[in-house]
């Protein structure tokens, strides 16, 4: 049996265009990954960059292309390379410790096929779908992230609605962003790539059977919003649109229908636009 993986579309977009696009990715013969990085809150930890996710995931990607291209398997290849990045990082930072919530990081979605089988990983809050032209279905569980997400959007929208402006509201909710980002990668927390080599012990996998053709949406949470957030489709009728339409044009409607709501209130959420990125990859098996 074997498996031809073929990428046929990809986007990628910043929330802001005065804001660095901190979604990153890499697509390979047998290799497509999704990055939705996270530099940490408070003041950027290095010089040089326009964010300490940026620096991460450079870092980390070329390591991470390093190993796979060595024959390490996927998931191989990403604890070494967060283990030369987190090596990097202390050397450039003399060994200091910051608070956790400091620290930048990443989600992660992930397609690999290794010894003729399609793998899939996730961290963070990003997603993958999958259509067969008969299911479609969502092919990880809603990330412990998203509710601690939840919780800060809540509590964001109570201050907008009570007369708070923006920024106000923000710096409201801070103590309790700081308290959700110092969970990552801690018993009851959530997963999340980091310069904490046990982040790989939080990466979920599982492996489908392909047979046939079939197609995979790999997504950032900035893109996965139109299904799960502003419900404008099913995944089901996504897919059936991107038969005859492209990713480009998904992205429009998703800054279109974040621009109409600029004061957060018909979609409460933490910013009028996020990063948002996806794949769309073919799986032919014969």
């Amino acid at each position: 049996m074997n498996i031809t993986p073929k990428l046929i579309d990809l986007v990628t977009d910043s929330g802001s265009l005065c804001k660095t696009n901190e979604d990153h990715y890499i697509t390979g013969r047998y290799l497509f990954v999704l990055f939705d990085g996270a530099t940490g809150l408070g003041e950027k930890i290095l010089d040089g960059y326009s964010s300490d996710s940026v620096w991460f995931l450079e870092i980390f990607e070329r390591y991470l292309l390093d190993y796979w291209k060595n024959g390490a398997d996927f998931l191989q290849a990403t604890s070494e390379a967060i283990n030369q990045s987190s090596i990097i990082f202390r050397e450039l930072t003399n060994n200091i410790n910051f608070p956790l919530h400091r620290y930048p990081s990443s989600g992660m979605v992930a397609l690999t096929i290794e010894d003729r089988v399609v793998n899939l990983y996730r961290t963070g809050d990003c997603s993958i779908y999958s259509w067969d032209s008969a299911v479609a279905e969502v092919l990880f569980q809603e990330s412990r992230l998203s509710a601690l997400d939840e919780s800060a959007i809540k509590l964001m929208s109570k201050h907008l609605s009570d007369g708070m402006s923006y920024d106000s509201a923000m710096q409201a909710i801070m103590s309790l962003l700081i308290s959700n980002r110092s969970m990552m990668n801690r018993p009851g927390g959530y997963g999340v790539l980091s310069l904490d080599p046990r982040c790989v012990e939080f990466i979920d996998k599982t492996t489908i059977k392909s047979s046939g053709e079939s197609k995979l949406l790999l997504t950032t949470d900035g893109f996965s919003a139109i299904l799960d957030s502003y419900k404008k489709y099913t995944i089901k009728e996504l897919f059936q649109k991107l038969e005859n339409s492209n990713l480009e044009e998904v992205l429009e409607e998703i800054r279109s229908i974040e621009a109409d709501d600029n004061a957060l209130k018909m979609y409460p959420r933490l910013k009028v636009h996020d990063d948002a990125s996806a794949m769309l990859i073919r799986l032919t098996t014969d």
